[in-house]
């Protein structure tokens, strides 16, 4: 049994999380929640573990320690006006013995912007807790509504000027359902707005009500929402940007311009033409419930197979 310390909620950790979800992150969930299952423990002595990992820093006291360590790293600030914030994380990866990229983007966008050498890395794709999210059957001929689902609407990178432009496209039968923080502010004729939802129960809950989801994020390193959509059944219908390729099995890409250092808008006629493409290949989508099975072992494998060679190294 390989023990494991997790030093990702350390009072020296960046308080940047009005750019992030809740302070346990989702995957961390997912890992202590199945680890038994790969002969690995959590455990809340740092002198008895094997293993230090963190999601966000390294505190400094631990580096006292002489044992292996894991960072996971999620993306990165691109903008200008951000990339200091990436500072605290680029430390962390430098100091790690193995970093885990949540991408195959996230990683080619460090080394891009830092060109770092690091000890070792490798790419383990997000995904979410089948136990939790999944489908209730196949999906119908025709759609309903869409939903959007963002932490906070204000965030530039969301491109709520897009999706305000995508609820005016859709015939009038069609129904969007936006929720998370602001989004009143999206209000169109056919929209419904609701706040932020973070329990996942009830968000796997309410996801199973709709038919598909828009995620029109750009450059977003995994989105954690395109996991959840597709395990509970839903096709995604995404902005062609980031690492949102890597993820999903069960939808239609919007194509996508990646500028250098400004957010694009999307072409409006081409997420029309893609809409009625989307409005017509639907009733031909899957549930695909054993791929998100195979999605969610994929991630826990490579973790742990990561860490007991670790281990196994030194």
């Amino acid at each position: 049994m390989i023990n494991i310390y997790d030093c990702s909620n350390s009072p020296e950790r960046p308080s940047n999380r009005g750019f992030g979800g809740s302070v346990e992150n989702a995957c961390v969930k997912l890992l202590k929640k199945y680890s038994a299952n790969f002969d690995c423990l959590f455990i809340d002595d740092p002198n008895k573990a094997d293993l230090f990992f963190t999601n966000d820093i390294f505190p400094h006291w631990i580096l006292q320690y002489k044992i292996p360590k894991v960072k996971r790293m999620d993306g990165i600030f691109w903008q200008q006006s951000l990339m200091e914030r990436n500072e605290a994380y680029n430390k962390a990866a430098q100091q790690a013995d193995c970093v885990l990229f949540v991408s195959q983007y996230s990683q080619n966008s460090y080394e891009y912007l830092y060109g770092h050498n690091l000890k070792k890395s490798l790419v383990a794709l997000n995904w979410v807790d089948i136990d939790i999210f999944y489908p209730l059957g196949c999906p119908e001929n025709k759609i309903t509504s869409f939903i959007a689902i963002a932490t906070d609407w204000i965030r530039e990178e969301k491109r709520a000027k897009a999706l305000i432009e995508f609820a005016r496209l859709l015939p009038k039968e069609i129904t969007l359902i936006i929720i998370g923080n602001n989004s009143h502010l999206l209000r169109a004729h056919n929209t419904i707005c609701y706040p932020y939802i973070d329990n996942d129960r009830q968000l796997a809950s309410i996801l199973r009500r709709y038919d598909a989801l828009i995620n029109l994020s750009y450059r977003d390193a995994s989105p954690k929402v395109v996991a959840e959509a597709q395990s509970c059944g839903l096709p995604v219908l995404y902005a062609d940007s980031g690492g949102t390729p890597e993820l999903v099995f069960n939808g239609c890409p919007i194509r996508d311009i990646d500028n250098k250092d400004s957010i694009p808008d999307i072409s409006i006629p081409n997420m029309e033409i893609i809409l009625n493409n989307f409005l017509y290949v639907y009733p031909h989508f899957k549930n695909y419930t054993e791929h998100s099975f195979q999605k969610m072992n994929n991630m826990l494998s490579k973790y742990f197979s990561a860490f007991k060679e670790l281990i196994n190294e030194t």
